[in-house]
């Protein structure tokens, strides 16, 4: 407690007085059904987060508006009296915990598509979304609002508050922020009208102002109101700061109790949802400037991925609250942790975005698009998931001690067996070693900090240096085996394949050098990675990919701000090419085309390492194969496929 006397002591907002200044800000999830109401996933999603020991939870972007303001089709809903039900127990759920509810209002605008809602999205102006980023909706030209319409959605929005008022809410947050509608009325970026709704920042405030006013009303003087608001649009022709401070003003005036300081809009997703790229703490600024204008509470995030940076922000005056989002996916007991000083425990959100928003944005069609975490199988199972005791307890050898060893041992472990870690190496880690060299990949070393840990203090025995042998199973006598042996580099037979000059992208990560102009074969994430990282050394850098794009593998925020960087560097990209013929100081493509190149680079996906498997056939004992040994993939079906295996073990 000494160490985060900041962190963990309480705050006022308004009337309202939080047990400790870590907010759960609003994150959608895809957990309410296809009506919007509230479903037992979603209940139990937040109870756990509470039951951890956050201080105030903001429930995710309830839609105020039916059909037009609505962006997802698993929304919560917030339109209609048939909400209160299940609202009132998700509230319920939360306050068991000890924690306090705000729930956050929203209405989609163009984000809002037709694809969704059955008609022609609305805004402030007809101006689309960019069609560089289809995921959130590029290329529809929305109407512009007429203004009897904009007088409604203001009254929806604060018939949506008391109805969160009648549930049981401690507060409710007004989002105007991001990608939705009211950010499309304050910024010059999309607001184009030439009304009183459009024009200087006074005229482009009215309708955030008047949500604000009619919430007020609705929800009476003592009820807390949260406002969102992006601070930095982080696009060309945004918000400047002038604006904002006068905003901040207005919406004061108008009944805000606080403001939760986040970034970007439509056009700039990656400062919504900022990947490992951007740097931990990167809109802490924003914060502080906003604190430097107001008397009012203010909330900071913006990765902020560990306790020490969270208790710095508040001790230096920068913000009042810090919101703690991603890791509390990661880690729902993350506060509790932080109260009993076990910071080490803390599983932290390495800002991969592969669980929670690229499978929530629906690139992976695996259970409908719901949110879940790369880290943390449990997120969106949290009852149906939890663990229990084995009730015999039994003798588990785990071969390879890569994410999946790891995690398939520790949870054997948890439930009460006795677990021996084996690997033929020096030391534990596996793929997330070389998946910490490329550039921006630095934190993914907190996986393996995090089960090192873990295997350590829960008491899993471990032998480096240790091949499975014959002789070892006997000794051993294992009820079950567990082979994570992961997987190795496809490297195919082509002309002149049995040249010096041909690498693998691991071998590449591991150190090995190449020459000034290497070729990488295979656009996937490794691929173009590997791509960049020898770029950032100096290498003109080639890849040549036989799909139409690079990076189909990974999610739309990082595949973009990848292509940019390789842009940058000027690594030249081969699309819908394939590799022919490798000659001593050049290769020759698909169709003929020669491209100079002096190393080879093979980046085109791994096949399981099934060594193993003829020596483990007469075996008594269950043998079980989890992560890339079982199906190469990412790090999700490492870890999650361990996962599961250990729960049945």
């Amino acid at each position: 407690m000494s160490h985060f006397i900041n962190l963990l002591g309480p705050v006022r907002i308004g009337h309202l007085e939080l047990k400790n200044r870590i907010v759960m800000p609003a994150m959608s999830t895809n957990y309410a059904d296809r009506e919007g109401l509230v479903t037992q996933r979603l209940i139990d999603y937040y109870a756990e987060r509470a039951a951890g020991g956050v201080g105030l939870i903001i429930v995710e972007c309830g839609s105020v508006c039916y059909p037009e303001g609505r962006f997802n089709l698993n929304q919560l809903g917030l339109h209609d009296d048939k909400f209160l039900p299940g609202l009132t127990r998700l509230i319920d759920a939360i306050h068991r915990h000890d924690a306090k509810v705000a729930v956050q209002l929203v209405h989609g605008g163009k984000r809002a598509g037709s694809d969704i809602t059955g008609m022609q999205p609305v805004s402030s102006s007809s101006i689309p979304i960019k069609a560089r980023n289809p995921d959130w909706g590029g290329g529809e030209v929305p109407r512009a609002l007429e203004l009897n319409e904009i007088a409604r959605i203001a009254k929806a929005f604060g018939d949506a508050a008391a109805l969160v008022k009648r549930a049981g809410a401690d507060a409710v947050e007004v989002h105007g922020a991001h990608a939705f509608l009211i950010l499309e009325f304050l910024s010059p970026y999309s607001n184009q009208r030439d009304d009183q709704y459009g024009g200087d920042i006074e005229g482009r405030g009215k309708f955030a102002c008047e949500i604000v006013r009619e919430v007020r009303r609705k929800v009476g003087e003592a009820f807390p109101i949260l406002f969102r608001i992006s601070a930095d649009e982080e696009v060309e022709g945004g918000l400047v700061f002038e604006d904002i401070e006068i905003l901040v003003k207005q919406l004061q005036a108008y009944g805000v109790d606080a403001f939760n300081v986040s970034s970007g809009n439509h056009d700039s997703p990656e400062a919504v949802i900022p990947p490992a790229v951007y740097p931990p703490g990167f809109r802490i600024h924003l914060a502080e400037k906003i604190k430097n204008v107001t008397a009012l509470p203010v909330i900071a995030g913006g990765r902020v991925n560990s306790a020490q940076m969270a208790e710095g922000i508040l001790r230096e005056g920068k913000a009042d609250l810090v919101a703690i989002g991603r890791g509390l996916i990661a880690d729902p007991e993350y506060p509790n942790k932080v109260a009993g000083g076990a910071e080490e425990s803390i599983r932290r959100c390495i800002a991969c975005n592969q669980g929670c928003i690229d499978r929530y944005r629906l690139f992976d069609s695996q259970e409908n698009g719901l949110m879940t975490c790369v880290l943390n199988p449990m997120v969106g199972h949290e009852a149906e998931y939890r663990l229990e005791r084995a009730e015999i307890p039994k003798r588990v050898l785990v071969v390879g001690a890569g994410p999946a060893g790891m995690q398939v041992s520790l949870t054997c472990r948890l439930r009460g067996h006795e677990v021996l870690l084996v690997e033929k190496e020096s030391v534990l880690g596996g793929q997330i070693r070389l998946a910490s060299v490329p550039p921006y990949k630095e934190e993914m070393k907190h996986i393996l900090e995090y089960f090192e840990s873990q295997l350590r203090s829960h008491g899993v025995k471990i032998d480096m240096n240790t091949e499975l042998t014959p002789s070892l199973v006997e000794k051993v006598k294992p009820d079950v085996i567990v082979l994570a042996t992961g997987s190795i580099p496809e490297v195919p037979e082509i002309y002149g394949g049995d040249r010096s000059h041909l690498l693998t992208a691991w071998e590449t990560l591991k150190g090995r050098e190449c020459g000034s102009r290497p070729i990488v074969v295979g656009g996937g994430m490794v691929g173009c990675e590997t791509a960049e990282f020898l770029a950032r050394k100096g290498k003109q850098v080639a890849i040549v990919e036989k799909g139409a794009d690079i990076a189909g593998d990974i999610g739309p925020i990082r595949r973009n701000l990848l292509r940019q960087r390789l842009r940058d560097h000027d690594v030249q990209i081969y699309l819908n090419g394939t590799l022919e013929t490798i000659e001593e100081k050049s290769v020759i493509l698909s169709g003929g085309k020669e491209v100079a190149a002096d190393t080879v680079i093979f980046a085109l996906g791994n096949r399981s390492v099934t060594d193993l498997e003829a020596m483990l056939a007469k075996q008594k004992a269950p043998v079980y194969r989890v992560g890339d040994c079982k199906r190469p993939g990412n790090l999700l079906n490492a870890i999650h496929t361990a996962f599961h295996v250990a729960r049945i073990v």
